[in-house]
């Protein structure tokens, strides 16, 4: 790399190999964990002037941000660098001189955020770097930071062209590249199996020539029962079912990266009992490394032609594999499926009984919007769609083939550097200037993740019947929420409180699959294991309060001694301070003390005499695994609640703490699944 302002680049334009580093590299995280692993030093903040000592890595976790350091070939102890409110898109690392880390990360279709130790503000600093994509980061001499060439070097990506941004002018001043690159590297469809509708318990493909090592393989299977993959598959999506009297039919897309052993062996797909069933198999190749993303499903009772989910922009360069499936088919003769455009049906568009079809679709700038799959059928036909996009990694077009196609700058591991630079000797690099811990003047919050529930000490309502009941308090994060609320991710739910032992179906009738895991079976891996069962959603009897948006309309729940309402209010959720009162039979929803909705209600009769304590952000007391998912990830704090004239306040802000008090004190609060990183510091 040329130092900036200096016209001499390097002219190699081959790729140079580079020297293993004769330390062990654990194994990535789960495929679907937005990671970066880079060499650094032995300690954080502390490099002894080497930053080639030992592996790190820097994943998101519910918008939290963690680094480890590699002890052999595991990952040790992780430790909180940031918070981020929007989801992360991707991710690098590297480090500067001292060893203290740079994360430079995208956020939305092109935000190029920088986490970093700024020597002139003398603290840790977050800010909005730049406008692109494909971000990464590293250091140009690791194995001697003292160099007064040295720098910690970002990359980044837009409209084609790949700039520069170097630490010596604190990343403020932005270099465009020699290089220009594509937006994505293509993808290509080199196989492609489609068995036929069958009735019985499993299906099975050998992965044959030409399916080579490193392809990536997508299955989709319909099916009618709970379904189990094989060895190696890892789960991207089920549709929800749909349902009559005598089956529930739904489509589950599943993923491999295919090694040596997988080719020309059997792979098998089952399901519990002996119902329909049909695979699709598509394989996939690119020179880049091929990421697959799960973007969302439909369900259409009835409706044909039937809808695809809409692909956004930034899904641009993206290859997607959708599917529909049908319940019903021609029962004489045979069955013809046809895609629009800008799909390619990849299944056979005419057969007998042709229940599932499946798709692919390059991404333009423009992203893919109402796009519909269309079947001949007897009846006007239900059924299900599904998509999941194929990312590669960016790669160049221009006369630098030493850059490594996964990135815009340099290898991820840094083993190597694909821009070189000549040395400066007039530079000298400013003493090194240790962190100071930033001041703080705020409060801490925690920021749910899709299973945290705040678990009481004691039952709080004596009568459901009697009592009046006032549970008052604050949300943040509702803001976030509306603006990303997807109509493909079905129902989306902000539980407030429940208490008693017995349940009943929520107000809303919402199905969800139970029993999907995690299964790590050795150090080296994990995967997903697919062990679904459909079950639905439910509520205490004696008392559940909850809001939901479904069908593009914001439910209050209520269950009540068994008796359930579900009114759709005039209003959309936003952060501050929110009541929900009953007085009498008359329900009341509050705004910072503005009436916003009222109704009467029948409260029923008292009868669930179990004394199990309440739960706030909880639907029923049920076990975690078996609640709804598509939860809340804002944050509900600072709760009074108020029944019959007592009342308790739950501030739900003491940080980093398993339990949280109550005042007055007796009734205290356990965060199940509580993690650390979940706390947000907001200012005062």
């Amino acid at each position: 790399m040329a130092i900036p302002n200096s016209p001499n680049w390097s002219a190699l334009i081959d790729a140079l190999n580079y020297q293993p580093t004769g330390i062990a590299k654990p194994p990535n995280l789960a495929f679907d964990v937005v990671q970066a692993v880079s060499l650094g030093p032995m300690q954080l903040n502390n490099s002894g002037g080497k930053l080639n000592e030992r592996y790190w890595i820097a994943y998101v976790d519910n918008g939290a941000v963690y680094i480890k350091g590699s002890q052999g070939e595991r990952w040790g102890a992780e430790a909180l660098l940031l918070n981020e409110l929007e989801p992360i898109k991707q991710i690098t690392l590297t480090f500067d001189q001292l060893g203290r880390p740079l994360v430079f990360y995208r956020v939305g279709a092109d935000t190029l955020k920088l986490y970093w130790y700024n020597p002139v503000l003398e603290q840790t600093e977050l800010k909005v770097l730049a406008q692109g994509i494909s971000p990464n980061a590293g250091f140009d001499a690791p194995q001697d930071t003292g160099q007064s060439y040295s720098d910690a070097m970002l990359f980044y990506v837009r409209d084609d062209i790949i700039y520069m941004r170097v630490q010596r002018d604190r990343f403020e001043t932005e270099y465009v590249t020699p290089t220009g690159q594509e937006a994505n590297s293509s993808i290509d469809i080199v196989y492609k199996e489609h068995t036929p509708d069958s009735i019985g318990t499993s299906l099975s493909t050998n992965l044959p020539e030409p399916i080579s090592d490193g392809d990536t393989v997508i299955a989709t299977i319909m099916h009618r029962d709970t379904l189990t993959l094989p060895q190696g598959w890892e789960f991207l999506g089920v549709t929800d079912p749909v349902v009559n009297s005598s089956y529930r039919q739904a489509v589950t897309q599943a993923v491999i990266k295919v090694t040596q052993s997988d080719i020309g062996s059997t792979h098998t797909f089952t399901q519990a009992t002996s119902q329909r069933m049909v695979l699709s198999i598509i394989a996939a190749r690119s020179d880049s490394e091929i990421t697959p993303e799960f973007i969302g499903k439909l369900l259409y009772s009835p409706q044909t032609p039937a809808p695809l989910p809409n692909i956004s922009a930034s899904y641009n360069g993206a290859t997607i594999i959708a599917a529909a499936s049908f319940v019903y088919a021609l029962t004489n003769g045979k069955q013809t499926v046809t895609v629009s455009s800008p799909y390619l049906l990849e299944t056979q568009s005419t057969r007998v009984f042709n229940r599932l079809g499946v798709a692919s679709a390059k991404v333009t700038d423009a992203g893919i919007q109402g796009a519909t799959m269309i079947h001949e059928n007897e009846n006007i036909s239900d059924g299900a769609s599904m998509a999941t996009a194929l990312i590669a990694s960016s790669g160049p077009v221009s006369t630098a083939k030493n850059l490594n196609i996964m990135s815009s700058g340099m290898r991820v591991d840094n083993r190597y550097q694909v821009v070189y630079r000549y040395e400066d000797d007039t530079y000298t690099p400013p003493p090194p200037v240790p962190p100071v811990p930033p001041a703080l003047n705020g409060d801490y919050i925690y920021m749910q993740a899709s299973t945290t529930q705040f678990g009481l000490e004691k039952p709080l309502i004596t009568s459901a019947q009697h009592d009046d009941i006032s549970i008052t308090f604050n949300i943040y994060g509702a803001n976030k929420l509306l603006s990303t609320l997807n109509p493909t991710w079905g129902a989306y739910g902000i539980p407030i409180f429940c208490e008693g032992g017995t349940t009943t179906l929520y107000p809303i009738p919402l199905w969800y699959n139970k029993s999907i895991f995690f299964d790590i079976l050795s150090p080296q891996y994990s995967y997903f294991r697919n062990s679904v069962r459909d079950a639905q959603l439910k509520a205490s009897r004696k008392f559940s309060l909850a809001f939901m948006y479904s069908d593009n309309a914001l439910y209050l729940t209520l269950v009540i001694n068994g008796k359930k309402y579900a009114p759709i209010m005039p209003f959309n959720l936003s952060d501050g301070r929110w009541t929900v009162a009953i007085t009498g039979n008359t329900l009341t929803v509050l705004n910072d003390a503005t009436t916003l909705f009222t109704m009467e209600i029948d409260r029923g009769q008292d009868g669930d005499s179990e004394p199990e304590p309440g739960r706030f952000g909880a639907y029923s007391l049920g076990p975690l695994h078996d609640m709804w998912r598509q939860n809340f990830r804002g944050a509900l704090y600072g709760i009074t609640v108020n029944i019959a004239g007592a009342e308790t306040n739950y501030p739900l802000m003491t940080q980093n703490s398993l339990t949280q008090e109550s005042y007055p004190p007796g009734n205290n609060i356990t965060i199940y699944n509580h993690k650390p990183a979940n706390w947000k510091y907001i200012a005062g």
